[in-house]
């Protein structure tokens, strides 16, 4: 790797702007007879400039709180209880950014390539080339984080891993050395957060502390880790949706998170848990910057924020292969130098850019199985370009709105069903009420057992006995927990029946107990601890004849519900179309006279945020 005297001159202004002054010359000269370590410390002087460190005295006491909950001994739950509780009773100061300029020392420049280079050209990275090595390997930083010797840090904690595995002696792959480590990381117990209101990197040392946190904390983490070792590493994903770390072999790339080894598959096992087929498009983290990013050349037009970012690289290829999509533009009002790709995850989120010339564009290297918004932006509002497509082997299916031939359409749900809420059903399967007039149950009676797969809404059983009962429960069947939702028992006079709730004291918390069956919020739950004949109940007044019971297994509140007000939406080639709001009666809604053949979204406009659009096909919703 060449440098040019152009980059010398930026190195040597970089020096002269750093209270480290002329140490960065020595630096260079230091290493004037290890050509690769020379080349490797203009390589970071030169991309320093696009970096900096967040700072704000809200963001190191928060720092400092979450060191006190890794010194102390409380559940996950419990954890993420505090923090959320943290994050409501905080918000996130005005941080200032401190240019790696003004920061970084010719000191820990030499320690970060002198640590890097112990690992260079070893069994596990030598079929990097120099510019791999020092895009993927040699940065001392993998966001804006207070600047910390990690690498040390993280070879003193899992460095036996590398020593077991030399005394083998045998060869030492990039996949091994990593799987090795992954297997490692996945004992410790992290869980997922949903919100944080610090955008900034996690510094190493609190990184390796926390037990909750954010995709992107968790694959900083990685990166750190494999990085100590010489193991190349990235941060691949769509950054405003989801991230995962990816390790380069010498013929593939392994996608992985740090609870899960290249076994474990994240990246499936995602896709199945959200409900996607593929992927719309993947992006790569970089040290250096892309000359080719829209962010270099898109001039004085304004883009949306995630393409702001010149540090990064397409890689979509390396994970699958798509179609090239050509777009003639009909109409371009503000003339527009670029269009893009959008894809519908609780709202748009900007996927991909191509440029416009000729009044023509291309995407490239599309992915099918997933439906695409083209559209313009403008710095205000996002623009549709054409209607919503999906592309497929025999090519592209545009979804345009038939308004010649409508339909009427019954809607259950805004969003699917995910693979973990249709475990919570099955729980419910074969499950039994019992009704007793002894406190011991000792007089127990069968009331009724769920024979059919429950659903995930309201599900109700009549009852034709005459029989009256004191005391009823619910009983989870065998190896099955106990997943209650809610519970409602009525009278004969459809009266609402109300009692002193009882049950097995076998919950993971008191979080998940059972007064969460009957607290009238379908969101809560109960969630017991052992897998079988956990039970739940009520104990009433006096007897009571049960001629209704209606139950809602551990849910995700995304289904219609009465009194609840909705608005159905359908997509042309100018946006979203309003068939109207409505308010549901019972545990669906029905529409008429809407258009066929387009793609379609259901708003709860009451509550909630989770959304997806979806087909109608055969008088079902099909979700994309």
């Amino acid at each position: 790797m060449k440098c040019s005297t152009y980059l010398l001159v930026a190195v040597l202004l970089f020096a002269s702007c750093n209270r480290g002054g002329g140490d960065f010359e020595n630096v260079l000269a230091s290493y004037r007879d290890e050509p690769k370590k020379l080349n490797a410390a203009k390589f970071l002087l030169d991309n320093a400039k696009h970096y900096y460190t967040t700072d704000n005295r809200d963001l190191l006491d928060f720092y400092l709180f979450l060191d006190s909950l890794s010194l102390s001994d409380v559940t996950y739950h419990e954890e993420k209880k505090l923090l959320n509780n943290y994050f409501q009773n905080h918000h996130s100061a005005r941080s200032r950014h401190i240019p790696d300029s003004k920061q970084l020392t010719a000191e820990y420049l030499s320690r970060n390539i002198n640590n890097a280079f112990q690992f260079y050209g070893q069994s596990w990275n030598k079929h990097l080339s120099d510019s791999a090595f020092f895009e993927y390997v040699l940065p001392y930083r993998v966001g804006d984080e207070y600047l910390e010797d990690w690498r040390q840090f993280f070879l003193d904690k899992y460095g036996y891993i590398l020593d077991s595995l030399r005394v083998t002696g045998q060869e030492i792959t990039t996949r091994l050395l990593a799987n090795e480590i992954l297997k490692v990381l996945k004992q410790r117990e992290i869980h997922n957060l949903q919100t944080n209101i610090y955008s900034s990197t996690l510094r190493p040392s609190t990184l390796d502390k926390i037990k909750v946190g954010q995709c992107i904390d968790f694959t900083d983490y990685v990166d750190f880790v494999m990085r100590s070792f010489g193991i190349p590493c990235v941060k691949d994903g769509i950054f405003d949706w989801h991230c995962w770390n990816a390790v380069l072999t010498p013929d593939s790339t392994l996608d992985c998170y740090v609870e899960c080894t290249f076994e474990d598959k994240h990246l499936d096992n995602w896709l199945f848990y959200v409900g996607w087929k593929n992927l719309p498009k993947i992006w790569r983290e970089t040290f250096s910057e892309n000359p080719k990013s829209l962010a270099k050349i898109c001039g004085k037009e304004p883009i949306p924020p995630f393409f702001r970012n010149a540090c990064m690289i397409d890689v979509s290829k390396e994970y699958f292969k798509g179609y090239d999509v050509d777009f003639e533009i009909q109409s371009n009002p503000n003339s527009n130098k670029f269009a893009y790709l959008k894809v519908w995850n609780n709202g748009f989120v900007f996927v991909d850019w191509a440029a416009i010339k000729d009044g023509k564009c291309k995407f490239l290297n599309v992915s099918d199985s997933v439906v695409y918004f083209p559209s313009f932006y403008d710095g205000r509002k996002n623009l549709p370009l054409s209607y919503p497509f999906v592309v497929t082997a025999e090519g592209r299916r545009n979804f345009v709105p038939n308004n010649a031939k409508t339909q009427q359409m019954v809607l259950y749900r805004k969003y699917f069903i995910k693979r973990a809420h249709n475990v919570f059903l099955k729980r419910m399967l074969d499950g039994v009420f019992v009704g007793a007039n002894n406190p011991d149950f000792s007089d127990s009676t069968l009331i009724c057992t769920i024979s059919e797969m429950p659903k995930m809404y309201w599900n109700e059983i009549e009852l034709t006995s005459a029989k009256k009962f004191k005391y009823i429960k619910y009983v989870s069947p065998i190896w099955s927990w106990l997943n209650v939702g809610e519970m409602e028992f009525y009278n004969a006079q459809g009266e609402l029946l109300s009692g002193e709730i009882i049950g097995a004291q076998n919950f993971s918390s008191e979080e998940f107990s059972t007064k969460n069956a009957f607290d009238g919020d379908v969101l809560t739950y109960v969630d017991a601890i052992q897998p079988h004949h956990a039970w739940l109940g009520l104990v009433f007044d006096s007897p009571q004849q049960i001629a209704k019971i209606r139950y809602i297994p551990r849910n995700d509140d995304n289904f219609v519900q009465a009194g609840q007000l909705y608005e159905l939406l359908y997509a042309d080639s100018t946006g979203w179309q309003s068939m109207g709001k409505q308010y549901a009666a019972a545990d669906s809604l029905i529409y008429d006279n809407v258009p066929s053949g387009a793609i379609y979204l259901l708003k709860n406009l009451t509550k909630g945020h989770e959304e997806r659009i979806f087909e109608y096909k055969n008088g079902k919703q099909v979700f994309w």
